[in-house]
C-alpha cells in the first residue's frame, strides 16, 4: 500500500475540513487570494452573498452597490454587473474552487451520478478564461491537486473530476446541455452577449434548464457575471426585478470597474468615454445602453410566422421575385429568398416561399448553380441582391442564365422600410428557427447624427445572411406589385391617345 506523506494530509486538512462552511476563510487563507487592499470591495461582495455580518464601512459600501440591506443568509443566485476589467473571472473562479471541493456536501447521490461545477459562456474561449483559473489551483495547490481523480491533460478542455464526486467542467449556453445533471454551481460567463443561431433567447432558456438542476444541492448557487449591454435578456431581467430588492435569495450587485478594481488605469475609461460615451458607460460604468433597442418585438415575429410551413411549391398563379444575399463561402453563409404577393382585399401581403441557405465552407461557384436551378423552378431568370457583393455574383450568375440586379436598396434601408410591414402583418414568414433568431437578434442603434441604423449584434457568431435575404426578398415583391398597380397621369394620357393599328374583334 502505498505510503502517505502526512505533511499533504496536514495540508488537506489545514485547507479543505479547517475551512468547510466557511467560504471566505478558504479563498482568503487557503487560496491566498482575495488579501490584498485593492480586493477589499470584492471582499465585501463575497461576505454579503455569504450571509456574513458587515462592519459598518463595508455595510455604507454594499448600500451603494447594491441598494438595499445585505440578505441575512447566502443567496440561492448572485447577478454581478460589473464593469471590464473589474476582476468578476478571478472572483468566481475563487467560488468555483471552494464550490468544487464541498460540492456533494450533504447531497445524496445516485451511484454514478457527480455533483457539478460548470462554468457556461457563448463559446468555450470564453468559458476557458474562469475555468482556467480555478483549473490552476487544483494545479498549484498541493492539498487541492491531491483531490483530482483525473488528468489536466489534453488540448480541449476535459472535465476535471474532483474527488470522487464532483466535475468541473465549461459548457456552451445550450440548454440541453445541463438537464438531467445535480449543479451545485453554475457561472454563466458574459451572459449580455451570449447569441446562438438556434435560439433567440440563448441565456434566459439555458438559465431554466439548469435551475432544477441545483434543487437538490442545498449550497447551490447561480452566479451570472457580465459586462451589462442592451436592455433586453436575462441580465437585464433580473436587474428590473431585484436591484434594489430586498430578497433573501437572490443578489443583484452593479458597479463600476473602478470601484472593484481600483488599480484600472482612469486614463483608459476616460479615452474610451471620448471616444463612444454609449459604450464606455455600458462597459466601465455598468449603465444599460440606451442607444440599442430591439428590432422586432418577438410576439409580432410570431404572429408573422406561419406555423409548421417550411417551403412553398411554385404555382402557375403567382408571379415570384427573388432575392439573394452573396458570400465567398469562408465565414458567411449565402441565401436566396424567393416570395411573392397576394392580394387581400385593398391590401398586398408578402408571402415567403422558400428560403435557401448554403452554410460555410462552400465553393460559390457550384451553390450558384444550385441557386439558378431553384430560381427556374419558379419560372425567374432575374434575381436581385446585394450590391457590396462585388462583381462575381453578376458574372456568375449571367454564365447560367440568371441576370442578377443590383438592390437600389442597402441593407440598412431594407431593414428600416421592412419593419413596418412586419409591424402591420403584411408579411407571412416561414417557419424556420434561425431565420426567427436572426430577426429577433437584429438591433436598432441611434447614431450621434439622429439617423437610425440597423444590424445584426457585433458579437462573434452573429449573422443576419437569412433575415437580410428574407427582407429584401418581400420587401422588393411588395413594392413591385405595388409598382404594377399604380396608374399615374401620365399612364392615363397614353391610354386616350392611343390607337390601335389593328380592327379589334367585337
Amino acid at each position: 500500500m502505498e505510503r502517505l506523506n502526512p505533511q499533504l494530509l496536514i495540508e488537506e486538512c489545514d485547507i479543505v475540513e479547517r475551512h468547510r462552511g466557511d467560504p471566505l476563510a478558504f479563498i482568503t487563507e487557503g487560496l491566498g487570494e482575495c488579501v490584498g487592499p485593492s480586493w477589499w470591495s470584492w471582499r465585501v461582495v463575497l461576505k454579503a452573498a455569504y450571509g456574513y455580518p458587515l462592519e459598518d464601512d463595508e455595510l455604507a459600501f454594499f448600500r451603494e452597490i447594491a441598494e438595499r440591506d445585505p440578505p441575512g443568509h447566502r443567496v440561492k443566485e448572485l447577478w454581478l454587473l460589473v464593469g471590464r476589467r473589474g476582476g468578476k473571472d478571478s472572483v468566481t473562479s475563487m467560488i468555483a474552487a471552494q464550490a468544487a471541493c464541498y460540492a456533494a456536501d450533504g447531497v445524496t447521490l445516485r451511484p454514478g451520478e457527480r455533483a457539478v461545477v460548470a462554468c457556461f459562456a457563448v463559446d468555450r474561449d470564453q468559458a476557458t478564461i474562469v475555468y482556467g483559473y480555478t483549473k490552476a489551483y487544483f494545479q498549484k495547490i498541493p492539498a487541492l491537486q491531491r483531490r483530482v481523480r483525473s488528468t489536466f491533460e489534453g488540448v480541449l478542455p476535459k472535465p476535471i473530476l474532483i474527488g470522487d464526486d464532483v466535475e468541473l467542467r465549461i459548457m456552451t449556453n445550450n440548454p440541453r446541455a445541463p438537464r438531467g445533471r445535480t449543479i451545485a454551481l453554475a457561472i454563466l460567463d458574459e451572459l449580455a452577449f451570449w447569441r446562438d443561431e438556434e435560439s433567440a433567447t440563448p441565456d434566459i432558456e439555458t438559465y431554466n434548464a439548469i435551475e432544477p438542476g441545483t434543487a437538490t444541492v442545498p449550497h447551490a448557487m447561480i452566479i451570472g457575471i457580465t459586462t451589462v449591454y442592451r436592455r433586453a435578456g436575462l441580465a437585464f431581467e433580473k436587474f428590473e426585478k431585484y436591484f434594489g430588492t430586498e430578497d433573501p435569495n437572490v443578489l443583484v450587485i452593479r458597479t463600476t470597474s473602478k470601484m472593484m478594481n481600483p488599480l484600472l488605469d482612469q486614463e483608459v475609461i476616460d479615452r474610451r468615454m471620448e471616444e463612444d460615451p454609449e459604450r464606455a458607460r455600458a462597459e466601465y460604468y455598468s449603465i444599460f445602453r440606451s442607444d440599442i433597442l430591439d428590432y422586432i418585438n418577438r410576439d409580432i415575429l410570431r404572429a408573422c410566422t406561419a406555423e409548421g410551413r417550411f417551403e412553398l411549391e411554385p404555382s402557375r398563379e403567382h408571379r415570384y421575385f427573388a432575392f439573394c444575399d452573396p458570400s465567398g463561402g469562408s465565414i458567411d453563409s449565402m441565401v436566396l429568398a424567393i416570395g411573392h404577393v397576394e392580394e387581400r382585399g385593398l391590401i398586398k401581403y408578402g408571402i415567403l416561399d422558400l428560403l435557401y441557405e448554403a452554410r460555410p465552407p462552400f465553393s460559390p461557384k457550384e451553390i450558384v448553380g444550385e441557386i439558378s436551378d431553384i430560381l427556374r423552378r419558379y419560372g425567374l431568370r432575374e434575381v436581385t441582391g446585394d450590391k457590396y457583393a462585388g462583381l462575381w455574383p453578376t458574372d456568375e450568375f449571367a454564365s447560367r442564365g440568371i441576370s442578377y440586379q443590383e438592390s437600389e436598396l442597402t441593407k440598412n434601408q431594407i431593414y428600416v422600410d421592412f419593419l413596418p410591414k412586419l409591424n402591420t402583418r403584411q408579411v407571412e414568414l416561414l417557419d424556420n428557427r434561425r431565420l426567427f433568431t436572426q430577426f429577433a437578434e437584429l438591433e436598432r442603434r441611434s447614431v450621434r447624427s439622429g439617423r437610425e441604423t440597423v444590424d445584426h449584434p457585433s458579437t462573434p457568431g452573429s449573422h443576419d445572411d437569412l433575415c437580410n435575404a428574407a427582407a429584401g426578398c418581400l420587401l422588393g415583391a411588395i413594392n413591385s406589385a405595388t409598382k404594377r398597380f399604380i396608374v399615374t397621369d401620365e399612364m392615363l394620357q397614353a391610354a386616350r391617345e392611343y390607337r390601335p393599328s389593328y380592327r379589334p374583334a367585337y
